[in-house]
């Protein structure tokens, strides 16, 4: 294989952070890459070396993914740096990657997204703020 075909072939650095964003996803709802590899029919290694950012995850398959977690597709790709992207929104995707790195982070998350009460969120990040102090 020529270094060329290898360039256009080989995953990089999106798909590193595509990945990732996959994972955090999965693990937020407590997903096994069994569970999730048979939901699309694949293997489980396979999950793993998207996971990984081995393997680049074609159109289709992304689109099952964001049916799966009931997202669109421009939550894979959270964290990819934009040179167009305000410090505000840098900022936000690196503590976005932050919060899923935590043990805790995909549980606190996963749980956060299920309130239905404005209210109510705004209490929980009232106390997140005051105890980070």
């Amino acid at each position: 294989m020529t270094e060329m075909t290898k360039n256009k072939t080989s995953a990089n650095s999106v798909d590193v952070v595509v990945g990732t964003n996959l994972r955090m996803m999965r693990t937020s709802v407590k997903m096994s890459q069994t569970v999730l590899a048979d939901k699309v029919n694949i293997t489980f290694q396979q999950i793993q070396k998207y996971e990984r950012g081995d393997n680049r995850i074609g159109a289709s398959r992304l689109w099952q993914f964001c049916e799966i977690f009931n997202c669109k597709p421009n939550a894979f790709f959270v964290g990819i740096e934009d040179e167009n992207a305000s410090d505000s929104e840098t900022a936000l995707d690196s503590q976005r990657t932050d919060l899923y790195q935590h043990p805790r982070g995909p549980a606190i998350a996963s749980a956060f997204l299920k309130i239905d009460n404005r209210e109510i969120e705004n209490q929980i990040i009232a106390m997140c703020r005051s105890l980070a102090k």
